[in-house]
């Protein structure tokens, strides 16, 4: 009987071996070559780092982001305006998190006021995070927010960026006053190199 049971284990560990798994998700697969694990990212560093490049948003290296956004002194992973006012009141711009190799893989951008779902895909590249390059792929809905999937030839060529595919999600939220996902009312955005996101 025991090597009737092994038997049958084996013969189903062997059967499903070659069997192609069909995908949960609507986007994307993370991308290939590049540094999308969220988890294994970093606080940014308040000096030093890569330099190199010719992105100055999502997927640039820490010297270019730098020089684009102004960084905090105190918390190095804050960069740009204290926002005054508006639902963001008291918060930076932006956050930002690195890759151990100083490569900026996610981007939070606070909103100083609030746009609709159309208005951020119609202003994306100005928000100036996304390259002026990023082409609209896809979009779905998980809950609690919008994730719109975009591809890029900038970050694809971009050595710093480690991006071949060139592809990242945006995701866009509510205040966390809205219950569910409401189109009208995006305060904030997460630009990411790891496209696993979801709300």
């Amino acid at each position: 009987m025991r090597n009737l049971i092994v038997g049958a284990t084996l013969l189903v560990t062997i059967a499903g071996c070659g069997e192609a798994s069909t995908p949960t998700s609507t986007g994307p697969a993370n991308t290939p070559g590049a540094t999308p694990n969220d988890a294994a990212s970093v606080n940014c560093p308040g000096s030093g780092g890569p330099s190199g490049g010719s992105l100055t948003g999502l997927g640039a290296t820490i010297g270019q982001f730098r020089h684009a956004q102004p960084q905090d002194s105190a918390y190095t992973s804050e960069f740009g305006a204290t926002i005054a006012g508006g639902p963001n009141n008291g918060l930076h711009e932006l956050s930002a998190r690195c890759s151990a190799g100083g490569v900026i893989v996610s981007v939070d951008q606070n909103l100083s006021r609030p746009m609709s779902e159309a208005q951020v895909k119609t202003s994306i590249t100005s928000l100036a995070i996304a390259p002026a390059d990023a082409q609209f792929q896809s979009e779905k809905t998980p809950g609690a927010c919008a994730i719109l999937f975009y591809k890029s030839a900038s970050i694809a060529s971009d050595p710093g960026a480690n991006d071949t595919a060139g592809t990242f999600l945006v995701e866009l939220q509510n205040p966390a006053s809205v219950a569910g996902w409401d189109p009208s009312h995006v305060v904030s955005l997460i630009y990411d190199l790891d496209e696993s996101g979801g709300c």
